[in-house]
């Protein structure tokens, strides 16, 4: 390995010490918005930048150091909250709660939201756990058996520890474990479809606050009940393999958010019998997690939907897991066995710690499964298996929908190129980390296929979007059946969906779609042109459409979806069209595989 290329992949690897993959799937702008403490969102928008790092398969063979711009998240994003005179659910008007709905714990109150010209009855920050901190935390979640009655949920929850700037809104707190419902604005006697969206965020990051998540527009014109949770992450919710700790607490977080939904939604007018989770990267990975690994969340969903879930990267068990949490320990000046120690300590150190370099660069050494170092564990018993091997073995076993965009390696390829100050991938550099990430043959033949160029990024991210996310869902989907729809989104929006990487101006990058989901480009303080309009409001028709008991996205005059089946895809572009197996060399990926490759080139290297 050339010095070139190890001083590559170790600056790289620095760099990643502060973020893993998926990061940007929060942060699709440079806009920072801002709010009133009441939750109403007349937001102002500043710019602001945060450095994160995520794993891409090529850019950097290791990791990618991302310098991406954090917009923190308003305590509420559903226009301005003004709560009308609609009576309660039992038909009991109150005006200190014109806007309610019962739970088990009693009454929550809540605001009116606003998108696109439509309302919804937003129901914002209802804690669905206890306080995780101190003795609680590294535990799993305990459900909140007391809360005063008439809960205001007004405005959102603390969001969950994280880096990232000290104004972030809502202010981070380990008591952050909530719930958000959205409703639409007049309620009927029949019990409406649940869809429960889950954040994505490398699992370190992220939150249910985020603006392009407000589930206004999809509930309202969907005749859908929304709801959207926090969860614990990074170390705070995924330590693992010291002590006795089996990680995936913020997993468990998930599966209690749903249980609390399955057990209140029906307060909110949703049918509990009917419910769709759907998430974005991390989120994506989760709901993979919940269908194929989590015999636990069986019963918590009906269908389900994965937009870019990066299936090629596989999950550490907890023996895996354990040096990256005596790493940790170490850092915070705690025996691994020392558990006291270790919760005495602030979530600020504990977020400051998890991101070091000293844990980053091991991960990065020990393969795929190390690129993202706090996350779920394969631990035998919450998640008993990879999603790919679980799949493979028993099919998926309920309706999904999944897919990928265009261009999902752009954003991790470009800002690896930026934070390192390089103009271009130069062939050489190329070459030795195709070499370093995948080794001997499959090299030799990947470069056939992808081969270098002057400027080889385009092909690096061309070759990232192909194995991490498209054709690792392609295997995926193969294991479904006519209750399986595949897409590929491919439309280049109008206005920038990540302006810190200006190649975003005319690529379809990783998370463009999410406004289009939501329908929410106007809360971000952008605007779509007429077709970019059309085509949202069709997405959120078929993801709506997905969400109700026949659990297909077609219906209402959109355009006929095909079941995946032959590998059929649902171009969404303007226009939408299909397409059968879309080119991206997935039979050769096929070959390679998509759970077993590791950096073991990397290791003689650096010990020179």
């Amino acid at each position: 390995m050339s010095g070139r290329v190890q001083q590559l992949m170790w600056c790289l690897a620095v760099l990643a010490a502060s973020s893993g993959l998926a990061a940007c799937s929060d942060h699709h702008h440079h806009k920072k918005t801002t709010a009133t403490p009441t939750g109403a969102a007349t937001a102002t928008r500043t710019a602001t930048r945060s450095s994160t790092a995520t794993a891409t398969a090529l850019s950097s063979a290791t990791a990618t150091g991302t310098s991406t711009a954090l917009r923190t998240a308003t305590p509420t994003s559903t226009g301005s909250p003004t709560p009308t005179a609609t009576p309660s659910p039992t038909g009991t008007p109150d005006q200190n709660c014109p806007i309610s709905a019962d739970t088990q714990l009693g009454t929550v109150c809540g605001t009116t939201g606003a998108v696109s010209g439509l309302t919804s009855r937003a129901f914002l920050g209802i804690p669905y756990a206890e306080d995780p901190s101190g003795d609680n935390r590294w535990t799993a979640p305990i459900a909140v058996t007391a809360r005063p009655d008439k809960f205001q949920a007004t405005q959102y929850g603390a969001i969950c520890p994280q880096a990232g700037q000290p104004a972030m809104v809502p202010t981070p707190s380990e008591d952050c474990l909530s719930v958000n419902v959205w409703t639409p604005p007049g309620r009927g006697q029949a019990l409406l479809p649940v869809m429960v969206f889950i954040h994505g965020g490398a699992f370190i990051e992220g939150n249910s606050a985020f603006p392009q998540y407000d589930g206004t527009y999809m509930a309202a014109s969907q005749n859908v009940v929304v709801a959207s949770f926090n969860y614990r992450l990074g170390a705070l919710g995924f330590l693992a393999g010291i002590d006795g700790l089996t990680g995936n607490y913020g997993f468990l977080d998930q599966q209690l958010a749903l249980q609390w939904v399955k057990d209140n939604i029906e307060g909110f007018g949703g049918d509990p019998s009917q419910i769709t989770i759907f998430g974005e990267s991390a989120g994506a990975m989760s709901v993979g997690l919940h269908l194929l690994s989590a015999p636990g969340s069986a019963d918590l969903f009906d269908a389900d939907i994965m937009e870019s879930n990066p299936f090629a990267l596989p999950y550490k068990t907890v023996e895996q897991s354990a040096p990256f949490g005596t790493l940790l320990a170490g850092l915070l000046k705690c025996e691994p066995s020392d558990l006291a120690c270790l919760r005495a300590t602030s979530w600020q150190d504990v977020v400051a710690a998890q991101d070091d370099k000293s844990i980053v660069i091991p991960g990065l050494l020990s393969g795929f499964g190390g690129l993202l170092v706090w996350a779920p564990v394969v631990d035998g018993t919450v998640l008993t298996e990879q999603p790919l091997a679980a799949a493979k073995s028993d099919g998926l076993g309920k309706p999904t929908l999944l897919g990928t965009n265009r261009n999902e390696g752009t954003v991790f390829v470009y800002l690896a190129l930026e934070v390192l100050k390089l103009d271009t991938l130069t062939p050489a550099d190329y070459t030795g980390l195709v070499a370093a990430l995948f080794g001997g043959t499959a090299a030799a033949e990947i470069l056939k296929i992808y081969p270098p160029e002057a400027d080889s990024a385009p092909v690096a991210a061309q070759l990232s979007t192909d194995y991490i996310f498209f054709c690792a869902t392609r295997a995926l989907a193969e294991t479904g059946d006519e209750s399986t729809f595949a897409y590929e989104f491919n439309q280049l929006t109008s206005f920038n969906t990540y302006p810190p990487v200006p190649q975003c101006a005319d690529h379809v990058c990783h998370g463009a779609e999410l406004p289009y989901v939501f329908n929410t480009a106007t809360v971000s303080g952008d605007m779509f042109t007429a077709d970019e309009e059309a085509l949202s409001k069709t997405m959120v028709g078929y993801w709506g459409s997905f969400g109700h008991p026949d659990h297909t996205p077609n219906g209402d005059a959109r355009p006929t979806w095909p079941a995946f089946p032959g590998k059929n895809y649902q171009l969404l572009d303007t226009p939408i069209s299909t397409a059968v197996d879309p080119p991206h060399h997935c039979d050769f990926w096929d070959t390679v595989g998509y759970d077993t490759i590791g950096i073991s080139a990397l290791l003689p290297a650096t010990a020179e």
